[in-house]
Parts: structure tokens; sequence; C-alpha cells
């Protein structure tokens, strides 16, 4: 590449990450559409209700507060629910015959507020349950014949795990259905208080039947019919505990009894969902409509597997696949998304895309959506027909991945396999989902489902704060949202970028590296996690919602199995992998010890390391240590400028780009032309640094766009430009990036003393102090120190 104009070096740099553009990108969360299947079956058994356990625990308490009556007045009002539902044996029968509902399902992401409308028929007959959807095109069934619960999408069927069917069983428990054990001796009745619901006063009844888990009924006191009902249950979009509150309204007979044609879900004080349904008996119902239904011969045989290469870009795992049996297409893996997804551009050369009305949930807010059915799709040896895509606009992925992918390729077609992710080997496998191994140095982390039952998620403590994480491969970041991240973060965030609120304002976002996070029996040290605010409208599955997501920087660390089947993670980290880290934590303290204090004695310490990393053959490492000696090797230099220096250390950095190569990491290719790029700046006259500078951090960028180390290093270049406007944006995009790192960080110091900006400069220091305390010179700064002289090697802490 030859040199660039300044002005091109500049603009090569900054559209590559504008102020505009990342924090979507950060925030970006693949697809998810969000259909609660299994909280809606029927209008005895309606949808979860987002309030977080902690609000209504408090609500139950004040409930509980305000007791009145005793167990005997509760026996009375419960005869005279029972009454007004036409007596003990109507409503037995009304429950036990065959009914069959036709209506309307309105569904509202609490996530997003997205809106969108189902035709639907649901079947009944006593705890069994079958609702039918038209979903782009394709039938989705999900069924439930009183004991276990299954998924049918198109010609695809999935025996749904022992946690979704206690979710589903709570469900029918804690509905309408528990009005047949209310004279039961083991239920136990209080009445509670009181509330008006809809403008009708009502007697809130607690009921405790067999699993010991209060129901809230709130009676009205006219005529004695429910009006409203709450438990504590789970949000089937999200996966956590909520309280589940459902209203009843437009009662009207059936069969000697009532039944509630509307029911409408509430998310707090936001509606979740509303059904719309006319019911009506069906005495020749079979119970067959309801069992499972013959699952088809997987794709891929007991004891075969499916090896596919990817390339690892900026963060995305890629792979190829054959369309149609036409041309290659770039395609992300994405355990995030319950649907695949047709990139809009490349759909159309594909066939004709179906419109429809459907809205899906992104982690930064809702999009239109419409689909298409591919006939033949090869990934590797596995080949699958008529699959079915949604078709969105994934023109921001370019923006990371420095190309514009063809897809993803979401749970619906991950979760028919046991997937098998191996990050340092390159390789995603797929197996039969029978087929899963557990070596005995392997860790197994519980799963639990989410969005649906396509999602995965996992328990953790952040900081010693409990939350829920989703396992995200299509996230090039981990991300957490303020109201999250609030609670646990001590001191203040840096914020290097912004999002627009919901008064039209730009809100201010950044990123922070906590202390630990523990998942199963691993604790990770260090943890980078993007931190997006809480009051974006529209939010999205990041900003709005209870969980936080960990992306592939996380798990490129190990060998990631989802075993979909039996609900779990299995984690293999090898030999490599442990002394990869211990060599990056060697070099990590070395490189610091040298940037605090310099010494002439750390070349023969790098050469040293470099040694024991040439004997475990990590190449990776490798390549970062030569850049390091190369940079060590110029500062400790008598006559730095002398040519027999700057050979010497072009040499170097030359050796540490072959290495990078060899390992193909674009990351650590990015960070080797970051490091060299601050070489020529350091200790090169500035015309002739430049010039030398600009095509090598263009490359750094073109390579890997998520390394922190490139932008950096490309604030200096503009600093020595006397450019700091342009600067500081750079200089923002890598702390958005990685908040710990050493150059952007003393950058950002130096830019606030010259502008005299004193709140940002404490607030920079906090960050330095932060990460940085333990050395000499952040010990000796303080909030009014003179500025310090720029001369800041580019470090990111390496996780």
């Amino acid at each position: 590449m030859g040199p660039l104009c300044p002005q091109e070096a500049e603009r090569s740099a900054y559209n590559s990450y504008n102020e505009k553009l990342l924090p979507e990108i950060l925030m970006r969360k693949q697809v998810f559409f969000s259909i609660q299947l299994l909280a809606i079956l029927s209008s005895f058994t309606c949808c979860s209700n987002l309030v977080y356990a902690d609000e209504a625990a408090k609500e139950r308490t004040q409930i509980l507060a305000s007791r009145q009556g005793s167990s005997q007045a509760a026996k009375q009002l419960a005869e005279e629910i029972i009454a007004a539902y036409g007596g003990e044996k109507v409503l037995r029968q009304v429950s036990e015959a065959g009914s069959r509902s036709k209506g309307t399902l309105i569904e509202y992401s609490t996530l997003s507020g997205a809106v969108n409308s189902f035709d639907c028929e649901i079947l009944s007959k006593g705890e069994k349950m079958r609702i039918e959807l038209n979903v782009m095109g394709q039938r989705l069934i999900t069924g439930y014949d009183g004991k276990h619960g299954w998924v049918q999408q198109g010609d695809q069927v999935f025996e749904a795990n022992e946690i979704t069917e206690k979710r589903i069983r709570e469900e029918i428990e804690h509905g309408l259905l528990l009005l047949l054990k209310l004279k039961d001796p083991d239920t136990k009745l209080e009445i509670v208080g009181t509330k008006v619901v809809a403008n009708r006063p009502c007697t809130i009844l607690q009921v405790v039947s067999t699993d010991g888990k209060p129901t809230l009924f709130y009676v009205d006191k006219s005529d004695h019919l429910i009006r409203q009902s709450q438990y504590q249950g789970f949000d089937t979009e999200q996966g956590t505990e909520a309280a589940k509150v459902f209203q009843y309204e437009d009662y009207r007979a059936l069969d000697g009894s009532f039944v509630p044609y509307k029911v409408t879900e509430y998310s707090g004080n936001t509606k979740a969902s509303e059904t719309i349904l006319a019911t009506s008996q069906d005495a020749d119902l079979s119970d067959q409509v309801f069992q499972l239904p013959e699952i088809a011969e997987s794709a891929i045989g007991k004891d075969e597997v499916v090896t596919i290469p990817f390339e690892y870009i900026s963060n995305e795992v890629i792979v190829k696949a054959k369309v149609n049996d036409k041309d290659e297409l770039n395609f992300v893996i994405d355990t995030g998304a319950t649907q695949s997804v047709l990139d809009k551009s490349v759909a159309k050369t594909l066939g004709k895309c179906e419109d429809s009305n459907l809205t899906m949930t992104t982690g930064s807010g809702s999009v239109n959506l419409s689909y298409m059915t591919i006939p033949k799709i090869a990934i590797g040896d596995l080949t699958l027909k008529d699959i079915h895509f949604a078709v969105a606009d994934l023109a921001a992925f370019s923006q990371i991945l420095g190309q514009r992918p063809s897809g993803l390729i979401g749970a619906n077609i991950l979760r028919r396999f046991r997937v098998t992710i191996d990050y340092p080997q390159r390789k995603v496998i797929l197996a039969h989902p029978s087929n899963v191994k557990v070596g005995p140095d392997s860790i197994v982390i519980p799963t639990k489902p989410a969005l649906g039952m396509s999602g995965v998620l996992i328990d953790g403590e952040l900081d010693g704060q409990k939350l829920s994480f989703l396992v995200d491969t299509g996230a090039a970041f981990n991300n957490i949202s303020s109201k999250l991240a609030k609670p646990i973060l001590s001191g203040s965030l840096l914020p290097v970028g912004s999002l627009e609120g919901l008064d039209g304002k730009k809100v201010k976002i950044g990123s922070v590296r906590f202390q630990t996070l523990k998942l199963g029996s691993i604790t990770l040290k260090q943890p980078l996690f993007s931190v997006a605010p809480s009051d974006t409208n529209p939010a999205g599955i990041i900003s709005g919602g209870a969980l936080a997501i960990l992306g592939n920087p996380l798990w490129r660390k190990y060998c990631l199995t989802i075993d979909y089947k039996n609900q779990r993670l299995i984690l293999d980290r090898f030999q490599a992998a442990r002394d990869n880290d211990d060599m990056l934590t060697q070099l990590h303290a070395l490189e610091i010890r040298h940037l605090d204090k310099p010494s002439l004695n750390v070349v023969g310490e790098y050469k040293k390391l470099l040694q024991q990393i040439e004997s475990k053959n990590l190449p990776a490492v490798e390549a970062i240590c030569l850049a390091d000696l190369g940079l060590a090797t110029g500062d400790t230099a008598e006559q730095p400028n002398a040519d027999t220096t700057t050979l010497k250390v072009t040499n170097i950095f030359k050796d540490a780009q072959l290495k990078a190569a060899e390992c193909q990491d674009r990351s650590i290719e990015s960070q080797v032309l970051a490091k060299w790029a601050t070489y020529c700046l350091l200790h090169t006259p500035m015309s002739k640094s430049a010039p030398l500078a600009r095509p090598l951090l263009a490359q750094a960028i073109k390579s890997c766009p998520t390394e922190a180390s490139a932008y950096a290093a490309t604030g200096l270049l503009l600093y020595r430009l006397h450019n700091p406007q342009l600067a500081e944006q750079l200089v923002d995009q890598a702390l958005m990036l990685d908040p710990a790192n050493w150059q952007a960080l003393w950058l950002k110091y130096d830019l606030a003393s010259n502008n005299g900006r004193a709140p940002l400069k404490a607030l920079v220091l906090e960050q330095l102090r932060r990460y940085y305390g333990d050395t000499q010179r952040v010990a000796a700064l303080t909030t009014t120190s003179a500025r310090p002289q720029i001369r800041q090697r580019s470090h990111s802490r390496r996780s």
C-alpha cells in the first residue's frame, strides 16, 4: 500500500468507526424474533410479565401487610367464585371437554416495544394444549400433552427441555385452571387485600396449591369472576425470573360457564401481549393432536460429524455456505439469533422475497422484515433443504467486518445439532444432538432457555452480582445495560460514545473492565463489557432487558460446545491456550513495567521471554513479543534515529509481521502494525514518521476494525499532525473498544489538560487509577498536575 496524504489517512481511520456508527455496532444484537409461544397456550394459561422478582416481592409484601379477613372468609369467597363460573361440576366439564379457539394474538416485545399480530388457533383439553401460528409462511405449532411439550417449525420438531416443560406446567397450574383446586383440602386460601382492576373493585385472594407457590386472584366484587391473576414465574423472552400478571375481559357464556374472550398481559405497566379469541366446544377433539409428532431423522447421522472451517474476523465467526448450488457466500454463526437471516441485497439475487408485517427485535431497537425460503443450502458437507430465512439489512456488520455478510446462521438451523465452535482450531463441528462427549477436564455449565426456546442462557456473577447471560456467538462484544452495571460499578464510567435518548438528546456511553466474571467453576479476570444506556428509545435486547450478553471476545478462549438437547454448555481448554495466557500475562507485566519506568535491561528480559514463547510454539504471542521487543529496542537505543537502529528495529517488526501471518489472527496483525507505526511516530522526525505510519495504520484498521491499539496509534498520529479534535475522536473509539488502553488514556488525559477541561481530566485520572493505580507514573499524578509529554505506547490489556 502506498503512502496516503494526511487527509486520506485521517478520513480512512475515522470513517471506519465514526461516532454515529460505533455505538450501534457495539450495541447491535443479532435478531430475536419475539414470539412467546409457551406462554400463550390458552386463555386459561397466559403470558409472562417482565416485572422483576424484587419488584414483585415488594408488591406481595405490601398486599400481605394489608391482610384482612380469615381463612373461613376466603373459603366462602372461593365458593362464590366457583358458583359464578357455573359450579364445580360445570367448570370441570368445560375444562375437560375439548375446545377450539380462533382469533388474534398481538404481541408487544417487552424489550423493544415491537408489535406483531398473528392469526392463531388454540386447542385445549384439560391440561393438554396446542397453539398454531403462521410465521413467515411457515406453520409454527407448540403443543403440550399434559406431561411433555414440543415445538414444530415447518417440518422440524423439537422436544421441549425439562426447564421449559416445568414452566408450561406452572403456566397451567397458576392460571384459571387453578379454580378447580380451590376446594381441595390441601389448598390454602387467604384474603390479602383489595385493588381496582380495569375500573372494577376486586378482592385479592391468595391461593397456595400443591407446589407451594402463591397465586393472586383479583376477584370482581360484583360478579365474583376473576379479573386479574398473578404469580412469580419466568419471562420466556428473557429467560429470567418475573412476575406474571394477566387481565381477563369480555367474559362470555360457554356451556353453562364463562370464558374470557380477551386476555391481556402486562409487563410492569407495559402491555406485553393481547389475545382476542372466540371459543367453542369440540367434543371430537382427539388426544392425538397434542402428542409429539414424529421427529424427522437428523441431517447428520448419530456417529457422524460435519467439520466446517471458519475465519475469525473482527470477533465474528464466518463460514462459507453455498446457496442453491451457486457461489459460496459468507455467513455469521449466530447463536443469539432465533431465526436465520439473509442480507436484503443478497436475497434479491436468490429469488422473490415475501412481504410481511412482522418486526424483529435487535440489540438497539427493532426493524421490519420480509422473508424467503431457500430451496437448498450447503454448509461444508451438510446440505439442508427448504430453509426459511428472514430478510433484513445487515449493512452495520460491514463496519465491524470490513465487508457485508450474506447472512446469519441462527438457531432455527443450529439447534438441530450439537454445535461445537473450536476457536483455537478455527472450525465449527456439527453432530447429531445425541452425540455428545464430555471429557474428564471439560467444564460443564447448565443452561436455561431464553428467546422462547431458541436462546441459550447461563447464570453467573459479575463482580459478585448475580446475572443471567445470553450466549451469543453473533456478538462481537460483551454487552451490559447501564441499569445492570450501575450497582456493580465502582466509580464513574468514562463517556466516549453516544446514543440518542428518549428526549432526542444524545446519551453518553462507554466501556469498562470489571474485576471478575464467574461462570460455573471458571473465574475470569478483567472481563471487558460495553455499557449501553437503559433509557434509549426504542430499546433492544441489551438496553431494554434483564440480560447481559457474552460474545466472542470471551468464548474465543475455548472450544465451546452447545448441547441444546441436554441444556448445557461444555467448555474445553487445551494446554496451548493455557500456555498462551501465561505468556501473555508475563508479557503484559513486562510491558507495563517498561512503560512505567523505562530500563536498559528490558531488551534482555524481552529476549529471555521470547525464547520461552518460541519453545512453546505460540506464534500469536511471539508476534506481540517481537513487536514489543522492537519498541523496547528503539526506546533504549543510544541513537534511536540512527540508520543502524532503524534497520535493526524494522527487521524485528518484519519478523513480528511474519509470525502474525502464521497465526492467521487479524487482531494480532493489527496490533503488530499499530506498534510498528507507534515506533515510527516516537523515534523519527515528523516529516518522515507520518508517511511511514499512515499506511501501517490504514492496514491495521482494515485488518481488524475492532482493535483498540490501532485507533490509539492513529490518535497519536493525528495529535502530532496538530488535529486534536479528530485525534480525540479516534482516542474515544480506542477507549470504547478497550477502556484500559494505556496510550489512549494518556492521550485523553493530555488533550483534557491542553484544553483546560478539569472535570474530564479528573475523570480520565480516575480511569488511570482504576486500571494502573499501582504504577509510579499514575500514583504521582494529581488532577492539577502539569500535563505529561505524550510519548506513551499503544497498550491494551489482553484477556
